[in-house]
């Protein structure tokens, strides 16, 4: 059964939104703000967060980019006053799944939490940050080597560089450099041009493209906190498999289209809520909507 934790100041909301949830199913627990929402998640797992973006303590767009951290495959819904839009709008940029302007309705309110859950189950990833007796490295890249073995995992672990930058810092994304990164720790923005459009937290890949052609690199990356990153670099990879069957380049390569699709399908659902899509019938001269 699903469960969701809704994080707002307003007991009247909390206590609304929480009916609303049961009603349709869902195990709901609630939290008066980010902090007293950490301290949740510490010990319980949820499947969609509701955040409220104005509270006290630590309001919702810290409590997104900590959750983030810990779980960067997390859907978040934030809910705004219409004075707040702004922030919302940069919350959907930074991770957010949607927003939702108060006052809340409910249809509006359930339709997008059932969106949220399929666009979850979508992205087809196990939690990165799940413990057991997987290397760091396998854990943290669940679908670049997926179907390869603990060892070949860590031998690609060996091909990589490790650098550290500060925040500001541009990271480089050339094949000298490394073109594909992994982000170890902190957080890194993603640039098109000068304008920050999407933010990555430890765990996440990025430039997985750059494999097949390094031109079709188009963004940048920087540093928004001190960051820990893993670089890749593309002769390195093909060297990895140079001494292995084809099936193994051939997986790979079906593994980086995977990511490649599922990343499609993030930017068009995030482009259609963005701008508020819905589906638009027609009628036939009888009448019929198609």
């Amino acid at each position: 059964m699903k469960r969701v934790l809704i994080v707002d100041d307003d007991k009247n909301i909390r206590d609304l939104l929480e009916e609303f949830l049961r009603d349709e199913g869902y195990l709901t627990t609630s939290a008066v703000d980010g902090e007293d929402a950490l301290e949740k998640l510490e010990y319980q797992k949820f499947d969609l967060y509701v955040l409220d973006i104005c509270m006290p303590r630590m309001d919702g767009m810290q409590l997104m980019k900590e959750i983030k951290r810990r779980h960067p495959f997390a859907v978040i819904i934030i809910t705004t006053g219409f004075s707040t839009l702004e922030n919302a709008v940069r919350a959907i940029r930074e991770g957010a799944f949607h927003y939702i302007a108060k006052p809340i309705m409910a249809d509006e309110f359930l339709d997008v939490v059932r969106r949220g859950f399929a666009y979850a189950e979508s992205l087809g990833s196990p939690d990165i940050l799940e413990t057991g007796t997987k290397s760091k490295l396998e854990r943290t890249l669940p679908q670049m080597l997926k179907g390869f073995s603990a060892d070949d995992v860590m031998q690609f672990e060996e091909i990589s560089i490790i650098r550290h930058y500060q925040p500001g810092d541009i990271v480089p994304m050339d094949d000298k450099n490394g073109s594909i990164i992994l982000v170890e720790s902190g957080e890194l923005g993603v640039l098109l041009g000068t304008i920050k459009v999407e933010s990555l937290y430890a765990g996440q890949c990025w430039g997985e493209e750059s494999f097949l052609n390094i031109s079709y690199l188009f963004t940048g990356l920087r540093a928004v906190t001190e960051a820990r990153v893993r670089h890749f670099r593309r002769q390195q990879i093909m060297e990895f498999f140079r001494f292995r069957d084809e099936r193994a380049l051939k997986r790979y390569t079906i593994n980086l289209m995977y990511i490649f699709y599922q990343r499609w399908k993030s930017a068009l659902g995030k482009l259609g809520l963005f701008v508020g899509y819905e589906k638009v019938t027609k009628e036939n001269e009888d009448g019929t909507k198609v």
